[in-house]
């Protein structure tokens, strides 16, 4: 079930970069609705890196539950591309089933969209073909995994 404070970005205008900014050469184009910042959370290990932003296992301070939080850096981003991690986010908060990574919370602050997600102590399906080390999957359980990927 997901959080009933939940928060999501929507096309619209934003204080948070100015289109004059040598740093920030592309005006954020998306408007938030949540009042999280990044104050509100403790950051501990990188878990990974893509070509637009990182991924932390993070904790709120208020709750002291653990999270993964996505960093996607929006101001360095197109309009077009900008559009599409807003569309992420959308599609994020409207889903909801068991064999999906569960979206409690979106905000941008310090130029960057931040989207908190449920964090997954076995890791993802890559980590978990990673530490096979090269051995095959029984039948049975490709079977298995690949229909909870249907199902998701």
């Amino acid at each position: 079930m997901k959080a009933a404070n939940m928060s999501s970005l929507t096309e619209g205008k934003s204080s948070t970069a100015d289109s004059s900014s040598s740093q920030h050469p592309h005006r954020i184009i998306v408007q938030q609705r949540s009042t999280s910042t990044l104050a509100d959370f403790h950051f501990h290990e990188l878990l990974g890196r893509g070509s637009f932003g990182k991924v932390y296992r993070v904790t709120r301070k208020q709750d002291a539950r653990i999270y993964v939080m996505k960093q996607i850096a929006v101001a360095e981003m197109s309009r077009e591309e900008q559009r599409d991690a807003v569309n992420e986010v959308q599609v994020m908060a409207a889903m909801d089933h068991n064999n999906l990574v569960r979206y409690f919370d979106s905000f941008i602050d310090a130029g960057l969209l931040n989207i908190v997600m449920e964090f997954c102590d076995g890791g993802d399906l890559q980590a978990y073909l990673q530490r096979l080390d090269g051995r095959l999957l029984p039948e049975a359980q490709i079977w298995h995994l690949f229909i909870q990927i249907l199902q998701g």
